[in-house]
């Protein structure tokens, strides 16, 4: 517990809001492979919002052995999907109709030597944004040898922007003395393909449930964080001050299932009857999509 708060023991939590900035586990896109000496890595994939197109770019490095033991690589092809449309690539390309002979693979092949001590970096430009997909068929042919893995690559589904909604929840304490109490309210869970950026509004402090004129509002303050001590760290904010706050949560945190928590501190004195309080806020939760 930090500087002095106390759990949340001597209050019943009925419900509220939470966020929390953390996610369990996201296995990046990025990746790379080694097939007859060759090393075979994903950059990484732009998205153009203007154009509505996605360029996929990889590099392509020899084993740097200048001997017989290592041949210089010929072609290599990635599995694409029947609705990728290829606008363009670098170097000499094809979009196959057919299965190449020597993989059996649809997709782009590239005829471009990669000299066994150099090194060349690919790109091919698709109409719409694609998802990642971790897993996509490549084949590679040094001189009479073939070899064959996987790397990311675009699915054969479209990156959907998705996750739009907003919580509005309520939250009853019983206070039985006076104290700083704090403790989470909800947990919001996460799921999508694209970045969140949530809003909050409408927080307060506690009113007397019985008759407000009765007793006065205990006084909340609200933070942000995995844990007590990450949200003490953070800093505690007043009902205004939290009602200006946005925060963003990653788009690879929401593919992973991100947790959002929001704490709250109460601030009870001697002037406030033992008793139920209740308080509310709202929060919104957008996509962002670019």
């Amino acid at each position: 517990m930090a500087r002095g708060a106390q759990a949340a023991t001597a209050c019943g939590l009925v419900g509220l809001l939470i966020v929390q900035l953390f996610a369990a586990g996201y296995a990046a896109a990025y990746g790379e492979t080694t097939l007859l000496g060759f090393t075979f890595r994903f950059e990484g994939v732009e998205y153009d919002p203007a154009a509505d197109t996605s360029v996929w770019t990889y590099t392509v490095t020899g084993p740097g052995v200048d001997g017989p033991q290592f041949k210089d690589l010929s072609h290599w092809i990635m599995a694409l999907c029947p609705q990728h449309t290829v606008l363009k690539a670098s170097g000499r390309w094809e979009r196959s109709a057919r299965p190449d002979p020597h993989h059996g693979l649809v997709g782009i092949k590239w005829d471009e030597e990669v000299s066994k001590t150099g090194s060349r970096t690919f790109y091919f430009v698709l109409q719409g944004r694609w998802a990642v997909d971790a897993a996509v068929q490549i084949g590679v042919k040094a001189g009479t040898a073939t070899a064959s893995d996987v790397l990311p690559g675009p699915a054969c589904r479209v990156d959907v922007c998705r996750v739009d909604y907003a919580v509005t929840t309520r939250s009853d304490w019983h206070f039985l003395k006076p104290g700083v109490y704090a403790a989470p309210a909800l947990h919001v869970q996460l799921t999508g393909d694209g970045a969140v950026l949530l809003r909050f509004s409408g927080f307060g402090d506690a009113y007397y449930v019985a008759d407000p004129g009765l007793s006065p509002p205990v006084v909340f303050e609200y933070s942000v964080g995995p844990t007590l001590d990450a949200a003490e760290a953070l800093g505690w904010h007043t009902a205004d001050q939290f009602n200006d706050l946005e925060v963003v949560v990653p788009r690879d945190a929401v593919r992973a299932g991100a947790t959002v928590t929001v704490w709250l501190k109460a601030l009870v004195t001697e002037a406030h009857r033992s008793s139920d309080y209740a308080g509310g806020g709202r929060v919104g939760i957008e996509p962002v999509c670019d």
